[in-house]
C-alpha cells in the first residue's frame, strides 16, 4: 500500500521527474501544457539544495519539452530514454525516428488520419494520442500492439490517453541508471516521480538502487509512495528543498 512520502535529505538523494501529469497538469493538447509557477520555483530551490542533482525524465521528445522549461537548466532525458541532454550541450534539435520504427509509421499515420487523431514522431517512439476520444482506446491500443509484435526490437507502452510503439531497449529506468553513473547524481539515492504506467520501470529502477518512487494520482503502481496532484508535488518538493535533513531516512 502506497503512503505519503517522507522528506529525503536533499544532499543524499537525486530527483528524477516526469513532466506531463507530474510537473504540469495533463491537457487535451500536449502543446498547450503549462508548468505552474509554484512547481517551477520549487524545482529551482531543489536544484540549489541538491547541488543540481535534479533531472527531467519524460516520454516527450526533447525538442517539444525544452520550451516548457524556460528559466530552468536541467539535465533531460526524452523519448523514453532515447535522448539525453545536459546543460552546456548544443541546443536540442529535432531528430528523425529510429529506422526500426519506419515500417510502422505509415500504418499508424493512416489510423490517425482515419480517426482524426494525432500521431507524434519521436526518435525512439511513435505515439498515438487519443485524448478527448476515450471510445477509441481499444482500437488505438490494438493497432499499436500489433505494430510492436512485428519486430523483436519493439514494444508497446500504454499511458494516459496515449499508446506508443517504442524501441524495446527504451525506458525511464535505463535513463535513470545512466544519470546515476555520473556527477552530480552518482553516489545518491534516486527518487523517481511520475504519474503514468510509463513511469513504472523508473520507479522500479529507483527502488532497486536504494531510493523510492512517488506516484502522482490514482492507479496501481510499484512506487512506495503517492501524492494526489501536481500541486501536492510542488508543495512536497518545496518542503524537501527547505528541509534541514542531512542523512537519508531509515
Amino acid at each position: 500500500m502506497t503512503q505519503t512520502p517522507p522528506l529525503p535529505a536533499p544532499r543524499q538523494h537525486a530527483f528524477f521527474l516526469d513532466f506531463d501529469g507530474t510537473l504540469a497538469p495533463i491537457v487535451d493538447d500536449p502543446g498547450g501544457v503549462h508548468m505552474p509557477d509554484d512547481t517551477r520555483d520549487a524545482i529551482r530551490a531543489l536544484q540549489a539544495r541538491t547541488d543540481r542533482a535534479v533531472a527531467v525524465v519524460t516520454g516527450r521528445a526533447l525538442v517539444d519539452l525544452v520550451p516548457h522549461l524556460r528559466g530552468l537548466e536541467l539535465p533531460l532525458s526524452g523519448s523514453h530514454g532515447h535522448e539525453t541532454w545536459h546543460p552546456g550541450d548544443p541546443p536540442v534539435a529535432r531528430s528523425g525516428i529510429a529506422p526500426a520504427l519506419e515500417p510502422a509509421e505509415a500504418r499508424l499515420r493512416a489510423l490517425a488520419a482515419r480517426h482524426n487523431l494525432v500521431l507524434e514522431r519521436k526518435p525512439g517512439a511513435l505515439t498515438v494520442h487519443f485524448r478527448g476520444m476515450p471510445h477509441l482506446e481499444d482500437i488505438v491500443r490494438d493497432a499499436v500492439g500489433q505494430e510492436a509484435e512485428r519486430g523483436d526490437d519493439l514494444k508497446a507502452l500504454h499511458g494516459n490517453m496515449v499508446a506508443e510503439v517504442v524501441l524495446a531497449a527504451a525506458g525511464k529506468g535505463a535513463a535513470i541508471r545512466g544519470f546515476l553513473d555520473a556527477a552530480p547524481f552518482s553516489g545518491r539515492r534516486p527518487v523517481m516521480i511520475g504519474d503514468d504506467v510509463t513511469d513504472e520501470d523508473g520507479f522500479a529502477a529507483a527502488q532497486e538502487r536504494g531510493g523510492f518512487g512517488i506516484k502522482i494520482g490514482a492507479g496501481d503502481t510499484c512506487a512506495h509512495y503517492r501524492l494526489g496532484s501536481v500541486a501536492a508535488l510542488a508543495e512536497w518538493l518545496d518542503a524537501v528543498a527547505g528541509s534541514d535533513l542531512t542523512a537519508p531516512p531509515e
